[in-house]
């Protein structure tokens, strides 16, 4: 038995499903009375959850283990993620204080503090638990779970409804690394929800890799919202993303309620037809256009965001051209852009048309200057305007400055909170009053507080 206070800390790179992941591992050492400490600390054990999607995350990730390897070497490092599964070995070679958790048994670290606590904390005893758990034939996979206590890093709740993806995009490695797509069965899903309300929850976001391949028992992603909305109350739901071509007149039904945040976000990838032909995307540029047409249909003034790539092998200037002009017939509010990222495994990297690092990277950079525009542009709709907004912790104690939320993802910095809100606000929807962008900090809002809701 462990005679002292573990500490444990843990460094998330990638999506929001990874954020999930995380905060559930984090979730099962807290139960058992460790403390979560900041990357920086000194910790017995650190927890790299890593990403594949780009080059770039990849060698995020080898910088992070190096680092903490380095400034910590009687530390164990536990590695798992996607580029954990794909690149088992390459990843093992970075230190010696360090062992990989495949994604495909990602979930074993959530009895990883039993082991830890039982067991005592050696490295030697840990990795060759860790190990038995690894290669126990009677292992059974469950990559749907909820968290029992609290969240770690956020103050809003993520549940994870899906994962893994059917699509065959040409450069995307994560169906390589988290396989087809399933699902957490319906009925799990509205009891998870229900208890995060019943546990005081005001927000939930629905994480996967690709959530509109949700379906369980011939229950699709519109029949699930509308299940959840009427098995719940008052907690509101936000999509973590949506492809394009999922969105039809059925989501008219249920994005027009209240409780569902007016923020979406499409991986469009390209307004080229050619490209996202050559890409394996399964929607042309007019489809994204209807997507998004649906959207402002049923809500007043949503956050579209999506996500481009440039310099896709085979992309012209007029591709670019293109891509350009679907994101401003569509006025989409902003941009995630990623120059192509050539991923081993993929497709993609065998493909002929290679667009050189240099102009990728200047389109990248002129399509982010037009996202500046764009949100600019969609700032100027929100400003002297209410909104509810989820509560994330304080900003400035001494102003009495808070962070907080909207529905359509404004990040607000409200003022004139009360002295009853001193204590801790967090996780609670308040009604304020939308002041000035704060152009020079990307999206931020001056904001006043009017009431709790």
């Amino acid at each position: 038995m462990v005679d002292k206070k573990v500490k444990a800390a843990f460094f998330t790179l990638g999506c929001k499903l990874n954020q999930f992941e995380s905060e559930a591992i984090a979730d099962s050492f807290s139960l058992l009375g460790a403390d979560i400490v900041a990357t920086k600390d000194n910790a017995d054990i650190y927890i790299v959850n890593t990403c594949t999607v780009t080059s770039k995350s990849e060698q995020k990730a080898r910088r992070i283990i190096r680092k903490i390897a380095k400034d910590f070497p009687l530390s164990t490092i536990v590695v798992t993620g996607c580029y954990a599964q794909l690149e088992k070995e390459a990843i093992s070679s970075i230190a010696d204080n360090l062992f990989v958790v495949p994604q495909d048994r990602k979930e074993l670290l959530l009895k990883l503090p039993d082991f830890i606590f039982d067991h005592g904390f050696s490295k030697i005893d840990f990795i060759n638990l860790l190990k038995e758990g690894v290669n126990d034939p009677g292992f059974t996979e469950n990559s749907f779970y909820t968290l029992k206590s609290e969240y770690t890093f956020h103050s809003r709740a993520f549940l994870k409804i899906q994962d893994g993806c059917n699509n065959l995009c040409k450069y995307c490695r994560v169906p390589l690394a988290r396989g087809k797509s399933k699902s957490m069965e319906y009925p799990d899903v509205i009891s998870s929800i229900k208890n995060l309300e019943k546990a005081g929850h005001r927000e939930v976001v629905l994480t996967g890799v690709n959530i509109s391949l949700y379906e369980s028992n011939k229950i699709d992603l519109v029949l699930l919202i509308e299940k959840i909305l009427n098995n719940t109350k008052k907690i509101r739901i936000r999509f973590s993303s949506l492809e394009p071509d999922s969105i039809d007149k059925r989501y008219l039904d249920i994005i027009d309620k209240e409780r569902i945040c007016s923020h979406f976000h499409l991986p469009v990838q390209s307004g080229s037809d050619s490209i996202l032909a050559s890409m394996g995307r399964l929607y042309s540029r007019d489809k994204v256009l209807e997507a998004v047409e649906i959207l402002r249909s049923a809500c007043v003034d949503p956050m579209i965001s999506a996500d481009i790539i440039t310099g896709f092998p085979g992309e012209t200037e007029q591709d670019f051209i293109d891509t350009c002009s679907l994101v401003e017939q569509a006025a989409l509010s902003y941009l995630h852009v990623f120059p192509f990222s050539k991923r081993p495994g993929t497709a993609a990297s065998k493909m002929k048309g290679f667009v050189s690092e240099r102009v990728s990277g200047e389109r990248a950079g002129a399509l982010r200057l037009l996202s500046d525009k764009l949100f600019a542009n969609y700032a100027l709709l929100w400003e002297n305007r209410k909104v509810e907004a989820l509560v994330e912790g304080i900003y400035d104690k001494a102003e009495k400055k808070w962070s907080a939320l909207s529905g359509n993802y404004l990040k607000l910095v409200v003022s004139g909170v009360p002295d009853f809100a001193e204590n801790d606000l967090k996780g609670l929807i308040a009604k304020c009053a939308v002041k000035k962008h704060k152009a020079d900090t990307g999206n931020s809002f001056d904001a006043e507080f009017i009431s709790l809701v």
